[in-house]
């Protein structure tokens, strides 16, 4: 026999959870989240859009961090995605380079390099104070009349790129952070160059050594063809004209 138990909650069970209780966990310096909103923003790596923390004082992407099977207690509920926000620190130039790029040709005001149809949260970042005070590093700019015009440098931009890189490796290097298989990766690199630089030394050494060799197996070929006879009978005969 079925029994229609219709829509009633079944006594026993575990509470609905209370929606009133939805939030999401971010990671974040304090007194930090004032003044600052979540935007989509494309990637400029690839354009695909990204949420990223923007404000004045931030630039931040958002990374999602969970194991997919996690949840929270919130009161008297249950917060079913349980993954944890972090706010990682991005330099604004990285969003802006591919807009400057794109219009490295002429001299054009910020607001008019950052505009996007497609993506019209990128012109937040016109208000962004680090990047107002770095977009020099990587753009010449000018001022006509009021306005203030940059246009891409690319002199200035490798020069900038490669001050970064130089202060992450030099940050590796002496915190020692890098994970264990890099080091690995890194060592066993060496090691095949070692070998291979081994390999070409031993190489041109031969090289060097093999005109010296033909030299004297081509006056050895010669020497010998030239007393080839000596041991023919009529080699010593007398000629008697």
């Amino acid at each position: 026999m079925v029994e229609d138990i219709g829509t009633e909650e079944v006594s026993g069970g575990p509470p609905c959870s209370n929606e009133s209780y939805t939030r999401l966990f971010v990671v974040a310096q304090n007194g930090t989240l004032a003044g600052s909103s979540i935007y989509s923003i494309k990637h400029p790596r690839n354009s695909v859009p990204v949420a990223y923390r923007i404000g004045e004082r931030h630039c931040d992407e958002v990374l999602s961090v969970g194991d997919g099977y996690r949840s929270w207690f919130y009161g008297d509920s249950v917060v079913g995605d349980g993954s944890i926000r972090l706010f990682s620190p991005v330099h604004p130039l990285f969003l802006v380079l591919p807009y400057l790029l794109k219009n490295k040709s002429r001299f054009m005001e910020l607001d008019e390099i950052l505009c996007d149809k497609d993506n019209s949260a990128i012109s937040i970042l016109v208000k962004n104070n680090q990047l107002l005070s770095n977009i020099n590093k990587v753009a010449d700019s000018k001022k006509i009349y009021e306005a203030t015009v940059y246009r891409f440098n690319e002199e200035r931009f490798l020069k900038w790129i490669t001050g970064r890189f130089e202060r992450l490796r030099t940050s590796l290097l002496v915190g020692k952070t890098l994970h264990k298989a890099i080091i690995e990766n890194i060592e066993m690199n060496m090691k095949r160059k070692a070998n291979d630089d081994y390999d070409e030394s031993i190489n041109e050494k031969l090289l060097v050594k093999k005109p010296k060799e033909s030299i004297v197996l081509r006056k050895l070929q010669h020497a010998r063809n030239s007393t080839r006879y000596i041991d023919k009978p009529y080699f010593f005969t007398r000629y008697t004209g």
